[in-house]
Protein backbone atom coordinates (compact mmCIF):
# COMPACT_ATOMS: atom_id res chain seq x y z
CA UNK A 1 0.00 0.00 0.00
CA UNK A 2 2.78 2.44 0.93
CA UNK A 3 4.59 1.72 -2.34
CA UNK A 4 1.47 2.65 -4.30
CA UNK A 5 1.05 5.83 -2.26
CA UNK A 6 4.63 6.91 -2.92
CA UNK A 7 4.22 6.26 -6.65
CA UNK A 8 1.15 8.51 -6.68
CA UNK A 9 3.04 11.23 -4.84
CA UNK A 10 6.09 11.01 -7.09
CA UNK A 11 3.99 11.14 -10.24
CA UNK A 12 2.24 14.26 -8.99
CA UNK A 13 5.39 16.36 -8.49
CA UNK A 14 5.56 17.24 -12.17
CA UNK A 15 2.07 18.72 -11.86
CA UNK A 16 2.85 21.01 -8.93
CA UNK A 17 2.66 24.10 -11.14
CA UNK A 18 -1.03 23.43 -11.81
CA UNK A 19 -2.07 24.72 -8.39
CA UNK A 20 0.71 25.43 -5.89
CA UNK A 21 2.29 27.90 -8.30
CA UNK A 22 -0.86 29.10 -10.05
CA UNK A 23 -0.77 32.89 -9.97
CA UNK A 24 2.76 32.99 -8.55
CA UNK A 25 5.33 35.18 -10.23
CA UNK A 26 8.36 34.02 -12.21
CA UNK A 27 10.58 36.90 -11.18
CA UNK A 28 9.59 38.45 -7.85
CA UNK A 29 8.97 42.17 -7.79
CA UNK A 30 10.90 44.05 -5.13
CA UNK A 31 9.89 47.23 -3.34
CA UNK A 32 11.59 49.90 -1.28
CA UNK A 33 10.20 50.93 2.08
CA UNK A 34 9.24 54.27 0.55
CA UNK A 35 7.15 52.62 -2.19
CA UNK A 36 5.31 50.46 0.33
CA UNK A 37 4.74 53.34 2.75
CA UNK A 38 3.37 55.57 -0.01
CA UNK A 39 1.02 52.83 -1.23
CA UNK A 40 -0.34 52.42 2.29
CA UNK A 41 -0.69 56.18 2.70
CA UNK A 42 -2.68 56.44 -0.54
CA UNK A 43 -5.18 53.91 0.78
CA UNK A 44 -5.30 55.53 4.21
CA UNK A 45 -5.83 59.00 2.73
CA UNK A 46 -8.67 57.79 0.49
CA UNK A 47 -11.63 58.86 2.61
CA UNK A 48 -14.17 56.94 0.52
CA UNK A 49 -12.11 53.74 0.74
CA UNK A 50 -11.63 54.00 4.50
CA UNK A 51 -15.32 54.75 5.01
CA UNK A 52 -16.35 51.70 2.99
CA UNK A 53 -13.79 49.54 4.81
CA UNK A 54 -15.07 50.58 8.24
CA UNK A 55 -18.75 50.58 7.42
CA UNK A 56 -18.53 47.23 5.66
CA UNK A 57 -17.04 45.53 8.70
CA UNK A 58 -19.50 47.11 11.12
CA UNK A 59 -22.38 46.07 8.86
CA UNK A 60 -21.12 42.46 8.83
CA UNK A 61 -20.85 42.46 12.62
CA UNK A 62 -24.35 43.82 13.13
CA UNK A 63 -25.78 41.30 10.68
CA UNK A 64 -24.30 38.48 12.76
CA UNK A 65 -25.48 40.00 16.03
CA UNK A 66 -29.02 40.08 14.65
CA UNK A 67 -28.65 36.52 13.37
CA UNK A 68 -27.77 35.49 16.92
CA UNK A 69 -30.73 37.44 18.34
CA UNK A 70 -28.79 39.84 20.54
CA UNK A 71 -29.43 43.50 21.32
CA UNK A 72 -25.77 44.52 21.63
CA UNK A 73 -22.24 43.21 22.01
CA UNK A 74 -19.76 44.19 24.72
CA UNK A 75 -16.26 43.70 23.31
CA UNK A 76 -12.90 43.70 25.13
CA UNK A 77 -10.57 42.02 22.63
CA UNK A 78 -8.60 44.89 21.02
CA UNK A 79 -8.48 43.05 17.69
CA UNK A 80 -12.26 42.74 17.66
CA UNK A 81 -12.56 46.40 18.65
CA UNK A 82 -10.38 47.26 15.67
CA UNK A 83 -12.57 45.14 13.41
CA UNK A 84 -15.72 46.88 14.62
CA UNK A 85 -14.64 50.54 14.71
CA UNK A 86 -10.99 50.65 13.52
CA UNK A 87 -9.65 51.85 16.87
CA UNK A 88 -6.03 50.86 17.48
CA UNK A 89 -3.99 51.63 20.56
CA UNK A 90 -1.51 49.46 22.48
CA UNK A 91 -3.04 46.23 21.18
CA UNK A 92 -0.79 43.77 23.00
CA UNK A 93 -1.18 45.64 26.29
CA UNK A 94 -4.97 45.46 26.08
CA UNK A 95 -4.92 41.78 25.12
CA UNK A 96 -4.07 41.04 28.75
CA UNK A 97 -5.47 44.18 30.42
CA UNK A 98 -9.22 44.59 29.75
CA UNK A 99 -9.18 48.33 30.39
CA UNK A 100 -10.87 49.43 27.17
CA UNK A 101 -14.14 48.10 25.81
CA UNK A 102 -16.74 48.75 23.16
CA UNK A 103 -20.53 48.49 23.09
CA UNK A 104 -21.94 47.74 19.63
CA UNK A 105 -25.74 48.07 19.46
CA UNK A 106 -27.41 45.85 16.89
CA UNK A 107 -29.62 48.77 15.85
CA UNK A 108 -28.02 50.37 12.78
CA UNK A 109 -29.06 53.88 13.86
CA UNK A 110 -27.41 53.67 17.29
CA UNK A 111 -23.84 54.83 17.86
CA UNK A 112 -21.11 52.49 19.04
CA UNK A 113 -19.74 53.48 22.43
CA UNK A 114 -15.99 53.25 23.01
CA UNK A 115 -14.72 53.20 26.60
CA UNK A 116 -11.03 54.03 26.78
CA UNK A 117 -8.50 56.56 28.03
CA UNK A 118 -8.57 60.06 26.57
CA UNK A 119 -5.56 59.48 24.31
CA UNK A 120 -6.27 59.95 20.64
CA UNK A 121 -10.01 60.20 21.13
CA UNK A 122 -10.51 63.55 19.40
CA UNK A 123 -8.76 62.49 16.20
CA UNK A 124 -10.54 59.14 16.22
CA UNK A 125 -13.99 60.63 16.68
CA UNK A 126 -13.38 63.13 13.88
CA UNK A 127 -12.63 60.26 11.51
CA UNK A 128 -15.96 58.62 12.34
CA UNK A 129 -18.08 61.72 11.71
CA UNK A 130 -20.24 61.28 14.78
CA UNK A 131 -20.88 57.54 14.41
CA UNK A 132 -18.75 56.68 17.47
CA UNK A 133 -19.23 58.03 20.97
CA UNK A 134 -16.38 58.22 23.48
CA UNK A 135 -16.65 57.52 27.23
CA UNK A 136 -14.00 57.09 29.96
CA UNK A 137 -13.42 53.47 30.88
CA UNK A 138 -13.72 52.00 34.37
CA UNK A 139 -10.55 50.13 35.28
CA UNK A 140 -11.84 46.99 36.95
CA UNK A 141 -8.77 44.75 37.14
CA UNK A 142 -6.54 43.81 40.06
CA UNK A 143 -3.67 45.89 38.68
CA UNK A 144 -5.75 49.01 38.12
CA UNK A 145 -8.04 48.76 41.16
CA UNK A 146 -6.06 46.72 43.70
CA UNK A 147 -8.18 45.88 46.76
CA UNK A 148 -10.99 48.01 45.27
CA UNK A 149 -11.41 45.56 42.36
CA UNK A 150 -14.86 44.31 43.45
CA UNK A 151 -16.04 47.90 43.94
CA UNK A 152 -14.88 48.83 40.43
CA UNK A 153 -16.44 45.73 38.90
CA UNK A 154 -19.76 46.71 40.49
CA UNK A 155 -19.32 50.22 39.06
CA UNK A 156 -18.74 48.65 35.65
CA UNK A 157 -21.91 46.55 35.96
CA UNK A 158 -23.88 49.69 36.85
CA UNK A 159 -22.38 51.48 33.85
CA UNK A 160 -23.33 48.68 31.49
CA UNK A 161 -26.83 48.38 32.97
CA UNK A 162 -27.42 52.11 32.37
CA UNK A 163 -26.42 51.70 28.72
CA UNK A 164 -27.81 48.27 27.85
CA UNK A 165 -31.21 48.42 29.55
CA UNK A 166 -32.51 51.31 27.38
CA UNK A 167 -31.27 49.49 24.28
CA UNK A 168 -33.10 46.34 25.42
CA UNK A 169 -36.38 48.23 25.84
CA UNK A 170 -36.55 49.03 22.11
CA UNK A 171 -34.96 45.83 20.78
CA UNK A 172 -36.87 42.72 19.65
CA UNK A 173 -34.16 40.69 21.40
CA UNK A 174 -34.66 42.25 24.82
CA UNK A 175 -31.88 41.78 27.37
CA UNK A 176 -29.99 39.13 25.39
CA UNK A 177 -26.42 40.48 25.14
CA UNK A 178 -23.20 39.13 23.62
CA UNK A 179 -20.23 39.61 25.98
CA UNK A 180 -16.56 38.74 25.64
CA UNK A 181 -14.47 37.31 28.45
CA UNK A 182 -14.30 39.35 31.64
CA UNK A 183 -14.23 38.77 35.39
CA UNK A 184 -16.72 36.26 36.74
CA UNK A 185 -18.14 38.82 39.17
CA UNK A 186 -18.95 41.13 36.24
CA UNK A 187 -20.86 38.54 34.22
CA UNK A 188 -22.66 37.37 37.35
CA UNK A 189 -23.60 40.98 38.06
CA UNK A 190 -25.11 41.40 34.59
CA UNK A 191 -27.10 38.19 34.99
CA UNK A 192 -28.36 39.43 38.36
CA UNK A 193 -29.71 42.48 36.48
CA UNK A 194 -31.70 40.16 34.22
CA UNK A 195 -29.40 40.00 31.21
CA UNK A 196 -29.17 36.80 29.15
CA UNK A 197 -25.53 36.48 28.07
CA UNK A 198 -23.95 34.64 25.15
CA UNK A 199 -20.31 34.42 24.07
CA UNK A 200 -19.65 37.42 21.79
CA UNK A 201 -16.81 35.58 20.08
CA UNK A 202 -19.35 33.43 18.21
CA UNK A 203 -21.06 36.16 16.13
CA UNK A 204 -17.78 38.09 15.84
CA UNK A 205 -15.91 35.13 14.33
CA UNK A 206 -18.70 34.49 11.84
CA UNK A 207 -18.67 38.18 10.87
CA UNK A 208 -14.90 38.28 10.42
CA UNK A 209 -14.85 35.10 8.33
CA UNK A 210 -16.31 36.80 5.22
CA UNK A 211 -14.30 39.69 3.80
CA UNK A 212 -15.52 42.75 1.92
CA UNK A 213 -13.84 43.95 -1.28
CA UNK A 214 -12.13 46.72 0.69
CA UNK A 215 -10.75 44.21 3.17
CA UNK A 216 -9.20 42.22 0.33
CA UNK A 217 -7.51 45.40 -0.94
CA UNK A 218 -6.07 46.05 2.53
CA UNK A 219 -4.98 42.41 2.85
CA UNK A 220 -3.22 42.51 -0.52
CA UNK A 221 -1.27 45.56 0.60
CA UNK A 222 -0.28 43.85 3.85
CA UNK A 223 0.86 40.75 1.98
CA UNK A 224 3.00 42.90 -0.32
CA UNK A 225 4.75 44.41 2.72
CA UNK A 226 5.37 41.04 4.35
CA UNK A 227 6.54 39.42 1.11
CA UNK A 228 9.18 42.13 0.75
CA UNK A 229 10.28 41.45 4.32
CA UNK A 230 10.57 37.73 3.54
CA UNK A 231 12.62 38.51 0.43
CA UNK A 232 15.06 40.55 2.52
CA UNK A 233 15.28 37.73 5.05
CA UNK A 234 15.87 35.28 2.20
CA UNK A 235 18.62 37.51 0.77
CA UNK A 236 20.44 37.31 4.11
CA UNK A 237 20.44 33.51 3.83
CA UNK A 238 21.93 33.44 0.32
CA UNK A 239 25.50 33.84 1.59
CA UNK A 240 24.93 34.21 5.32
CA UNK A 241 27.39 35.93 7.62
CA UNK A 242 29.43 33.66 9.86
CA UNK A 243 27.70 32.92 13.17
CA UNK A 244 24.53 34.77 12.20
CA UNK A 245 21.72 33.84 14.58
CA UNK A 246 18.10 32.96 13.91
CA UNK A 247 17.02 36.11 15.74
CA UNK A 248 19.25 38.32 13.62
CA UNK A 249 17.74 36.93 10.42
CA UNK A 250 14.17 36.91 11.76
CA UNK A 251 14.50 40.57 12.80
CA UNK A 252 14.86 41.56 9.14
CA UNK A 253 11.23 40.62 8.50
CA UNK A 254 10.06 42.41 11.64
CA UNK A 255 12.04 45.54 10.75
CA UNK A 256 10.39 45.75 7.33
CA UNK A 257 6.93 45.26 8.79
CA UNK A 258 7.35 48.03 11.37
CA UNK A 259 8.96 50.44 8.88
CA UNK A 260 6.02 50.02 6.50
CA UNK A 261 3.31 50.61 9.14
CA UNK A 262 2.66 47.01 10.04
CA UNK A 263 2.12 46.10 13.67
CA UNK A 264 3.80 42.99 15.06
CA UNK A 265 4.64 39.35 14.50
CA UNK A 266 2.16 37.25 16.48
CA UNK A 267 4.68 34.40 16.83
CA UNK A 268 8.44 33.81 16.57
CA UNK A 269 8.16 30.82 14.26
CA UNK A 270 11.47 30.86 12.41
CA UNK A 271 13.98 28.10 13.05
CA UNK A 272 16.94 26.27 11.55
CA UNK A 273 18.66 22.91 11.30
CA UNK A 274 17.59 20.41 13.99
CA UNK A 275 15.03 22.90 15.34
CA UNK A 276 12.98 22.60 12.13
CA UNK A 277 11.45 19.28 13.23
CA UNK A 278 9.09 19.06 15.01
CA UNK A 279 7.50 22.36 14.06
CA UNK A 280 6.54 25.21 16.46
CA UNK A 281 10.08 25.80 17.79
CA UNK A 282 10.74 29.52 18.16
CA UNK A 283 13.50 31.73 16.82
CA UNK A 284 16.44 32.07 19.19
CA UNK A 285 20.17 32.65 19.44
CA UNK A 286 21.13 29.48 17.59
CA UNK A 287 23.77 30.04 14.89
CA UNK A 288 22.67 29.12 11.36
CA UNK A 289 25.07 26.86 9.45
CA UNK A 290 25.62 26.61 5.70
CA UNK A 291 23.46 23.87 4.16
CA UNK A 292 20.85 23.85 6.92
CA UNK A 293 17.14 24.22 6.35
CA UNK A 294 15.66 27.52 7.55
CA UNK A 295 11.88 27.84 7.69
CA UNK A 296 9.44 30.47 8.83
CA UNK A 297 5.75 31.16 9.28
CA UNK A 298 5.08 34.88 8.85
CA UNK A 299 2.17 35.22 11.34
CA UNK A 300 2.40 38.99 10.92
CA UNK A 301 -0.28 41.53 11.79
CA UNK A 302 0.50 43.99 9.05
CA UNK A 303 -0.82 47.36 7.83
CA UNK A 304 -4.49 48.11 8.56
CA UNK A 305 -4.42 45.37 11.20
CA UNK A 306 -4.70 42.45 8.76
CA UNK A 307 -2.94 39.16 9.40
CA UNK A 308 -0.54 37.85 6.77
CA UNK A 309 0.04 34.13 7.07
CA UNK A 310 2.17 32.16 4.65
CA UNK A 311 5.20 29.92 5.23
CA UNK A 312 8.39 29.37 3.29
CA UNK A 313 11.44 27.13 3.61
CA UNK A 314 14.98 28.02 2.45
CA UNK A 315 18.43 26.47 2.64
CA UNK A 316 21.20 28.57 4.16
CA UNK A 317 23.96 29.30 1.66
CA UNK A 318 21.84 28.66 -1.43
CA UNK A 319 23.67 31.49 -3.25
CA UNK A 320 27.20 30.14 -2.70
CA UNK A 321 29.16 28.75 -5.67
CA UNK A 322 28.56 25.04 -6.15
CA UNK A 323 25.70 24.91 -3.66
CA UNK A 324 23.50 21.81 -3.77
CA UNK A 325 20.51 21.05 -1.55
CA UNK A 326 20.39 17.48 -0.23
CA UNK A 327 18.05 14.93 -1.78
CA UNK A 328 16.11 14.67 1.47
CA UNK A 329 15.63 18.45 1.59
CA UNK A 330 14.28 18.35 -1.97
CA UNK A 331 12.04 15.36 -1.29
CA UNK A 332 10.44 16.88 1.82
CA UNK A 333 10.02 20.25 0.10
CA UNK A 334 8.17 18.67 -2.81
CA UNK A 335 5.93 16.70 -0.46
CA UNK A 336 4.95 19.90 1.37
CA UNK A 337 4.16 21.62 -1.93
CA UNK A 338 2.12 18.66 -3.11
CA UNK A 339 0.10 18.68 0.10
CA UNK A 340 -0.73 22.38 -0.26
CA UNK A 341 -1.50 21.97 -3.98
CA UNK A 342 -3.94 19.14 -3.34
CA UNK A 343 -5.74 20.78 -0.42
CA UNK A 344 -6.05 24.15 -2.17
CA UNK A 345 -8.00 22.47 -4.97
CA UNK A 346 -10.63 21.25 -2.49
CA UNK A 347 -11.54 24.78 -1.39
CA UNK A 348 -14.45 25.72 -3.61
CA UNK A 349 -17.62 27.58 -2.61
CA UNK A 350 -20.21 25.18 -1.23
CA UNK A 351 -17.74 22.47 -0.18
CA UNK A 352 -18.34 21.22 3.35
CA UNK A 353 -15.55 21.19 5.91
CA UNK A 354 -16.17 17.46 6.29
CA UNK A 355 -15.68 16.93 2.54
CA UNK A 356 -12.45 18.95 2.59
CA UNK A 357 -11.24 17.01 5.63
CA UNK A 358 -11.81 13.52 4.27
CA UNK A 359 -10.56 14.28 0.77
CA UNK A 360 -7.34 15.87 1.99
CA UNK A 361 -3.90 14.87 0.77
CA UNK A 362 -2.97 11.51 2.36
CA UNK A 363 -0.08 12.24 4.71
CA UNK A 364 2.40 9.32 4.70
CA UNK A 365 2.65 7.53 8.04
CA UNK A 366 6.22 8.72 8.61
CA UNK A 367 4.98 12.33 8.82
CA UNK A 368 1.68 11.84 10.66
CA UNK A 369 2.99 12.34 14.19
CA UNK A 370 4.53 15.73 13.38
CA UNK A 371 1.85 17.08 11.05
CA UNK A 372 0.55 20.61 11.51
CA UNK A 373 -2.54 20.64 13.75
CA UNK A 374 -4.91 21.84 10.99
CA UNK A 375 -4.83 21.54 7.22
CA UNK A 376 -6.53 24.92 6.61
CA UNK A 377 -7.63 27.85 8.76
CA UNK A 378 -9.23 31.26 8.42
CA UNK A 379 -6.96 34.30 8.21
CA UNK A 380 -8.24 37.85 8.74
CA UNK A 381 -7.10 40.13 11.54
CA UNK A 382 -5.59 37.05 13.18
CA UNK A 383 -5.85 33.32 12.72
CA UNK A 384 -9.60 32.81 12.85
CA UNK A 385 -12.65 30.68 12.02
CA UNK A 386 -12.80 28.21 10.39
CA UNK A 387 -10.28 25.55 11.36
CA UNK A 388 -10.40 22.54 9.05
CA UNK A 389 -8.77 19.49 10.60
CA UNK A 390 -7.10 16.33 9.33
CA UNK A 391 -9.13 13.11 8.93
CA UNK A 392 -7.34 11.53 11.90
CA UNK A 393 -8.48 14.40 14.15
CA UNK A 394 -12.08 14.76 12.93
CA UNK A 395 -13.65 12.70 15.71
CA UNK A 396 -11.86 14.65 18.45
CA UNK A 397 -11.85 18.20 17.09
CA UNK A 398 -13.59 18.48 13.73
CA UNK A 399 -16.76 20.44 13.01
CA UNK A 400 -18.72 20.96 9.84
CA UNK A 401 -19.47 24.12 7.94
CA UNK A 402 -19.38 25.47 4.41
CA UNK A 403 -16.56 27.04 2.41
CA UNK A 404 -17.92 30.41 1.28
CA UNK A 405 -16.93 33.02 -1.26
CA UNK A 406 -15.15 35.85 0.55
CA UNK A 407 -13.35 33.66 3.08
CA UNK A 408 -9.61 34.24 3.32
CA UNK A 409 -7.81 31.03 4.24
CA UNK A 410 -4.29 29.73 4.78
CA UNK A 411 -3.50 26.20 3.59
CA UNK A 412 -0.86 24.50 5.73
CA UNK A 413 1.76 21.81 5.30
CA UNK A 414 4.52 20.58 7.56
CA UNK A 415 6.60 17.60 6.54
CA UNK A 416 8.80 16.28 9.34
CA UNK A 417 9.72 12.66 9.90
CA UNK A 418 8.99 10.96 13.21
CA UNK A 419 12.49 9.48 12.83
CA UNK A 420 14.06 12.94 13.16
CA UNK A 421 15.99 15.07 10.70
CA UNK A 422 15.01 18.42 9.25
CA UNK A 423 11.45 19.44 8.38
CA UNK A 424 9.78 21.65 5.78
CA UNK A 425 7.02 24.23 6.34
CA UNK A 426 5.03 25.52 3.35
CA UNK A 427 1.79 27.49 3.47
CA UNK A 428 -0.26 29.63 1.10
CA UNK A 429 -2.62 32.53 1.86
CA UNK A 430 -5.60 33.05 -0.46
CA UNK A 431 -9.22 34.08 -0.88
CA UNK A 432 -12.23 32.01 -1.93
CA UNK A 433 -13.75 33.31 -5.16
CA UNK A 434 -16.58 31.86 -7.25
CA UNK A 435 -13.92 29.80 -9.03
CA UNK A 436 -12.21 28.46 -5.91
CA UNK A 437 -9.03 29.29 -4.01
CA UNK A 438 -7.26 32.35 -5.47
CA UNK A 439 -3.70 32.77 -4.27
CA UNK A 440 -2.82 36.06 -2.56
CA UNK A 441 0.73 35.19 -1.43
CA UNK A 442 2.10 35.28 -4.99
CA UNK A 443 5.42 37.12 -4.81
CA UNK A 444 7.64 34.62 -2.94
CA UNK A 445 7.70 31.65 -5.33
CA UNK A 446 9.04 28.19 -4.47
CA UNK A 447 12.81 27.75 -4.28
CA UNK A 448 14.26 26.59 -7.65
CA UNK A 449 17.24 24.83 -6.02
CA UNK A 450 14.78 22.63 -4.11
CA UNK A 451 12.92 21.79 -7.34
CA UNK A 452 15.92 21.14 -9.58
CA UNK A 453 14.38 18.16 -11.32
CA UNK A 454 11.46 20.32 -12.50
CA UNK A 455 12.88 23.67 -13.70
CA UNK A 456 9.62 24.45 -15.50
CA UNK A 457 7.74 24.84 -12.22
CA UNK A 458 6.19 28.26 -11.74
CA UNK A 459 7.18 29.35 -15.25
CA UNK A 460 4.77 30.99 -17.66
Amino acid sequence: MMAVLWLLILSSWARLADASCSGMVDVPQRYSNRELIEEGDRLRDDVDFMTRLRQGRLKRLREELRRHNVTAAVIFDPINIRYAVDFRNSVLFYVRNPLQYLVVPTNESAKCLLFAGSFGSDALLEAFNGSLEFHPAIGATMASAGPRENEKIDDWVNQMDEILSPLAETSPFGKRIAVERFQERATRGLRDRGFDLIDAQIPIEYARSLKTEEEIVAIRHGIKVVEEGVHRLRDALSQPEANVTENEVWSILHSTVIACDGEYAETRLMNSGPKTNPWMQESGTRRINIGETVQLDTDVVGPFGYYVDFSRTFTAGYGLPGFQATEKQKKHYKLAMEMVKHNMELLIPGASFEHVTFNAWPIPEEFQAHKYHVQTHGTGMSGEYPWIFHPSDWASYGYDGIVKEGMTLSVEAFIGSDQGGEGVKFEQHGVITKDGFQLLSTNVPPEPYLLEESPQLCSA
